[in-house]
């Protein structure tokens, strides 16, 4: 399915690598308070950031991410931002566009697009329904179904509807740019992000060291 904005595709892993993405996801040592800001209610998460040079690295680290790469990430990318995303209920997600500052350069950037893999969307779950265009003419309202992605422009204003009962939904949202050289050259090599404790943020690899926020 296919519109001016997003698309759906539909039947995106096998069974094997869908039970591992989401076994890989909710068993992370990384696990936490999403490191999103303050639009992700009641979100648990963390991130990976990294170029294109480094996704090899990232498939090593984090093996159940592999299928899930393979399948969203577009020729045309060459920066990304992952973010593993688990709701239940209370949470939700508020309007807003996907937008990370670069510092200390003071770069923001806007990615090209965004993909949301849905890795366990259970069927009873009431709410939990992403929002494409938030209060314009052409709204659009995409309930998940476990087994789809939905693309769409990174300067689409979205959300997620709340969650009303308790029903897990596991998500992934790989934000993909396609950065200018100079942009490019101070884009994190490979980077965690999470809000626990003992995982600090942090530069893993080569590459110019540099921190990413949320902006």
């Amino acid at each position: 399915m296919t519109s001016g904005f997003y698309s759906i595709q539909r039947g995106v892993l096998d069974a094997r690598s869908l039970r591992g993405l989401v076994d890989g996801i909710c068993r992370s040592e990384y696990l936490g308070k999403s490191p999103l800001g303050e639009e992700f209610v009641n979100t648990r998460g963390f991130s990976v950031v990294f170029k294109r040079e480094a996704i090899d690295e990232v498939k090593d680290r984090f093996p159940y991410l592999e299928p899930y790469l393979e399948a969203v990430v577009f020729d045309g990318s060459n920066a990304f931002y992952v973010n593993p995303l688990v709701l239940n209920e209370s949470s939700k997600v508020s309007p807003h566009i996907d937008c990370r500052l670069l510092s200390p350069q003071n770069i923001r950037l806007i990615p090209n697009l965004v993909s949301v893999f849905y890795a366990q969307v259970s069927a009873e779950m009431k709410g939990g329904r992403l929002v494409l265009n938030v209060g314009s003419d052409n709204e659009v309202t995409v309930k998940p179904k476990t087994n789809e992605v939905v693309h769409f422009l990174g300067k689409v204003i979205h959300s997620v509807t709340e969650v009303t009962n308790p029903r897990k939904r596991v998500s992934v949202v790989c934000e993909q740019y396609n950065l200018e050289d100079d942009v490019l050259e101070v884009f994190p090599y490979f980077q965690l992000v999470c809000d626990r404790d003992f995982a600090p943020r942090v530069a893993i690899g080569r590459g110019v060291p540099s921190s990413i926020a949320d902006a």
